[in-house]
């Protein structure tokens, strides 16, 4: 079920960033595990509770009780108990030693985070948490403002946990007063993502009706209040959730709001998840949910999931699906995506099962793959297949398609002598002319040497070795010219050095034109 093991104070979690689907990843260490592709946030209160009994077996100086167990939590002897906590009856106390850890903080946070490397992960972890369960309202205020002068979540995994920690425990204390500098701050900085997130983590708590209506007005902040709300209502009520999501009218629908919840959902109850998406109306929101849990679907079953697509009415919605499906099953089983291939019903995804299914065989046996598209008879079904297989290649694999170029045709091969001189800009390859070498066609090895020439990206000491080792047949004067340029803007000597020293009469030329005269 778990993806992604719950690691030590380097957790790696993904948000989606709207509009686009693309995951921007941040590494810190919150406790987060990812199902089913999509984050789940372990809440402060368990992850305290855990991290609790880890620092008592390594002596934990800082959780001694000693208030009544009434405490108001605002000074020495008090208790400090999360609403998650105190809803199971736990008290976590706060002490001398928790109310100076707090000080700590606001004196240098900087220095408090360096104060704990050493420590055992899950040690480190609740000490932040109870330091940050120690303080203030005002005490939070002020330590937003010390971790924004430090730059806030952008260094260390224990900063990041440490700002979130801030925030969310500003949250707690009073999440109307952080809504408002948040609104207040917008995407300047961390406090407006930060801050709406824990607030509406809250707020969603209490009504969420009420809490999707505020979202409304947000602005661009508006996204990360609404996942809150329904990360926070969906895996219990997912109905209400998708209600909710439903409620924004057709034109600010967002189906990526929706992903987390509605493939929960389709694991507990399919039936039902599958019933009220398709009652909804056709269109852009639909599409897009469907497009959510066709992974999760065919995940749990691949059949079941081609039987849902036959049965969708709408043929992109049914083609999506299909693809998931096909996706899927060729990582698990790319003989029967081939077999599905050569099946009628399935014609017109012929070419991407193809392509899946030979990518996936690729990566268990690359000969037997390779033999395989080599004997397509199609050149566009050779090139759907070739195309994965050369993308994914290792050192040795891209060798293998090296000696065997010459023999496949002439746009595959440009492909891989292609693919093997950018292999080279990352280190794989360490000799282009010793590739190039290989070229049979002329107008070929032109082409392609020119190309590594004008690649030699920010580095113009590499141009020139390159242009020096390569030596084509009839070299670019542009590039020359353009080499003798940049070279000059460090060394304007060295240029025209350089310049002068070209053979050829006409390079000569052009690079000298670039070259500073003295």
């Amino acid at each position: 079920m778990y993806d992604l093991p719950f690691e030590e104070y380097n957790t790696e979690c993904a948000f989606f960033f709207h509009p686009v689907s693309d995951f921007v990843k941040l590494n810190f260490n919150l406790g987060y595990f990812r199902v089913s592709q999509h984050p789940m946030k372990i809440s402060h209160s368990l992850l305290l509770a855990a991290s609790t009994a880890a620092a008592g077996a390594a002596g934990a100086w800082f959780l001694k009780p000693t208030g009544p167990a009434g405490g108001t939590g605002h000074g020495p002897a008090g208790v400090f108990m999360p609403p998650a906590a105190a809803a199971q009856g736990s008290q976590l106390a706060v002490t001398v030693e928790t109310k100076a850890a707090a000080a700590a903080v606001l004196a240098s946070p900087m220095d408090f985070l360096k104060s704990q490397k050493g420590q055992p992960s899950l040690v480190a972890r609740s000490r932040i948490l109870a330091a940050v369960g120690a303080m203030s309202l005002e005490e939070i205020r002020a330590a937003t403002v010390k971790l924004r002068a430090m730059g806030e979540g952008g260094g260390t995994p224990a900063q990041w946990e440490l700002t979130s920690c801030v925030y969310e425990r500003w949250a707690e204390l009073d999440p109307e007063s952080l809504l408002t500098e948040a609104v207040h701050r917008g995407m300047q900085d961390q406090t407006g993502y930060l801050g709406v997130t824990s607030a509406f983590r809250e707020l969603v708590k209490k009504d969420a009706d009420g809490a999707w209506k505020r979202a409304q007005d947000l602005g661009p902040l508006s996204y990360y209040a609404k996942r809150e709300i329904l990360s926070g209502i969906g895996s219990g009520n997912p109905q209400q959730a998708l209600k909710l999501a439903m409620a924004d009218g057709p034109t600010r629908r967002d189906s990526y709001l929706c992903g987390g919840f509605m493939q929960s959902w389709l694991a507990r109850d399919r039936g039902g998840a599958v019933a009220a998406l398709e009652a909804l109306p056709q269109g852009e929101f639909r599409a897009g949910l469907v497009g959510q849990i066709a992974g999760a679907f065919a995940a749990q079953d691949a059949d079941g999931a081609l039987a849902w697509a036959a049965g969708l009415k709408n043929s992109a919605e049914s083609t999506g699906v299909i693809r998931s499906v096909l996706s899927q099953l060729a990582g698990e089983d790319p003989q029967r995506v081939l077999a599905m291939a050569d099946d009628p019903k399935y014609a017109q995804h012929r070419l991407e099962a193809l392509s899946s299914a030979v990518s996936s065989w690729g990566r268990r046996d690359f000969d037997a793959a390779v033999s395989f598209t080599l004997s397509a008879k199609s050149p566009a079904e050779q090139a759907a297949m070739f195309r994965p297989l050369n993308e994914n290649a290792s050192p040795s694999q891209r060798a293998k398609l090296l000696a065997m170029a010459d023999k496949m045709s002439p746009a595959m091969a440009k492909t891989i002598y292609s693919s093997a001189l950018n292999d080279y800009y990352f280190g794989s390859q360490s000799d282009p002319k010793s590739i190039l070498e290989k070229v049979t066609s002329p107008a070929m090895r032109e082409e392609l040497t020119k190309n590594a020439i004008g690649n030699y990206g920010t580095s113009v000491e590499e141009g020139v070795e390159l242009f020096r080792k390569l030596q084509p047949v009839s070299q670019p004067g542009e590039q020359a010219s353009e080499l003798a340029k940049r070279l000059a803007w460090s060394d304007p000597a060295a240029a025209l050095k350089w310049a002068e020293s070209l053979s050829s009469a006409d390079l000569r030329k052009s690079a000298l034109t670039s070259a500073p005269q003295t």
